[in-house]
């Protein structure tokens, strides 16, 4: 019978996308859209200048994005990743192993930045969102077959070693940013392809599975308007 994924479970739950995992993300969101909104020049015009800073904020949240992205090699061998890029590969595998034999759908990972009082956008509201489509090939885990030969000497089987389970993961990663202060607001959506993910077992246990591949996040597109 299919697992039913109870809501309460995810959130206690120490991988995937762990309310740990949220809370570390808002608050490496806070730090560089403050940094940024603190070196905002003055521009001419009220709204132009207010304008430069919500660009500059959503600018400093999608390069904090990428770079977690580009860390990922950093969760080589974990069963807990630590960046941005690790925990999106751990709740796709997640998703996808709650989902089997099913395809994982689309799903949506929700923060929302806060900044602290004092700075010159401090009431601005904003919010990031990142929308994952993702594609996820499992491989069943093989016992080791060590040779069989009969009384005659004939090969009734051959060797073949430990084959690890494996959980093959790529897909398409969409990182929209909103922020909106005094009737101004600005959308930024960067678009990610991501390659060559896998999830293998540790070697001694088919359940126990590590990230072996961080797979590649390729830079796709970029886009920006004032709303």
């Amino acid at each position: 019978m299919k697992k039913r994924i109870n809501l309460l479970n995810i959130i206690k739950n120490k991988s995937g996308a762990s309310l740990a995992f949220v809370l570390a993300v808002m608050l490496l969101l806070m730090a560089v859209g403050i940094s940024a909104l603190a070196a905002a020049g003055a521009t001419a015009g009220k709204n132009r200048q207010v304008l430069n800073q919500l660009n500059m904020y959503a600018d400093s949240i999608q390069k904090s994005v990428m770079f977690s992205l580009q860390t990922s090699n950093d969760d080589i061998g974990r069963s807990i990743p630590e960046t941005l890029g690790g925990q999106i590969l751990s709740t796709i595998y997640e998703k996808a192993a709650y989902a089997s034999p099913d395809p994982v759908e689309s799903f949506t990972l929700n923060l929302t930045p806060e900044l602290s009082n004092g700075t010159d956008l401090s009431g601005v509201i904003s919010s990031v969102t990142i929308n994952i489509d993702p594609l996820i090939n499992f491989t069943p885990y093989t016992p080791e077959q060590n040779e069989v030969i009969d009384d005659e000497g004939n090969v009734i089987f051959t060797y073949e070693p430990r084959r690890p389970s494996t959980a093959a993961i790529s897909g398409k990663i969409t990182v929209t940013v909103t922020a909106e202060y005094q009737n101004e607001s600005i959308i930024s959506i960067v678009t990610y392809k991501l390659f060559d993910g896998l999830f293998a077992d540790d070697g001694t246990n088919p359940d126990n599975m590590i990230i072996s591949n961080a797979g590649i996040w390729r830079f796709i597109s970029h886009e920006k308007a004032d709303l």
